[in-house]
């Protein structure tokens, strides 16, 4: 088998790892996890074998020429022409750039496994869940009470979580606006005033509400029902500040002091806006 072979074979092996992380990514998107690291290491091998054959045919295209004497031609094959040499040279490099840039696109291209088998699938009712309560504190505060219903420490969920609370009418979730963390609202029943970025205007049962990462986002349940409150986060954050000011149900909440409640923010990637431009209606 010559160079040409060799880079042939080059170009299709790494056409090959390229379906396996497609492949890889379309099981993963079907919740099927792969074995860890697989594809990658299969790839890792391919580059080494073809890249250790390659090199070794190149020694033998270049060690003859060195090993002429000074002034000594070689003897050509008839049929082969002076510029073979050259020619099986740019083959020889051009299949070892093949071997490194499907070395990368394969590493680019592949989806990163979460790692964490624990992840566990969930079937809940309204009232399952996480149930806390929150702790008394110096400013308004929305419901006493919120249901974390899925997040890193029910079902397993690296990233996205959700949860849900119960708005009573005149009830206020102050303005405020989260870093880094996208959030969708779900009203369920009743009628809020919604305050998000510089829109503002009335939701209703079934409303939905997207709040990219830092866009302000107040509302007021202006109904005569309680506000059935869905909420759901692209990322890790608020989840943690959330635990940070709560209490699981049934215990006993303390008061939450000023510092707390700055600590609490801080580690939730969220701030308030200030208290002079609160929501009210």
């Amino acid at each position: 088998m010559d160079l040409n072979d060799y880079a042939l074979e080059v170009i299709v092996r790494a056409r090959l790892a390229e379906l396996r992380a497609d492949a890889d990514r379309r099981r993963r998107l079907d919740g099927v996890r792969p074995t860890p690291s697989t594809s990658r290491s299969a790839l890792r091998r391919a580059v080494v074998q073809i890249g250790t054959r390659l090199l070794r045919n190149l020694a033998r295209v270049v060690a003859p020429a060195r090993a002429m004497p000074q002034g000594v031609t070689a003897v050509q094959d008839p049929g082969a022409s002076s510029s073979s040499i050259p020619m099986r040279l740019s083959i020889a490099t051009l299949g070892l750039a093949v071997v490194l840039m499907s070395a990368i696109e394969f590493h680019s291209r592949a989806v990163p496994s979460t790692g964490d088998a624990s992840t566990t699938p969930l079937i809940l009712e309204k009232t399952e869940g996480e149930h806390r309560t929150r702790r008394p504190r110096g400013r308004p505060m929305p419901p006493p009470s919120f249901i974390i219903k899925v997040d890193r420490k029910n079902g397993g969920s690296p990233r996205m979580w959700l949860g849900t609370e119960d708005l009573p009418p005149g009830g206020v979730i102050q303005r405020h606006r989260h870093l880094g963390q996208d959030e969708v609202l779900l009203l369920q029943t009743g009628t809020a005033h919604v305050w998000l970025g510089t829109e503002e205007r009335d939701a209703h049962a079934g409303a939905i509400v997207f709040i990219p990462s830092g866009t302000w986002i107040g509302l007021k349940n202006v109904g005569t029902d309680n506000i059935s409150l869905l909420f759901v986060f692209s990322d890790t954050g608020f989840d943690d500040y959330l635990r940070c000011t709560s209490v699981p149900a049934g215990e006993r909440p303390s008061i939450v002091t000023t510092q707390e409640l700055d600590e609490c923010r801080q580690r939730g990637r969220f701030e308030f806006e200030d208290a002079r431009r609160s929501p009210t209606r």
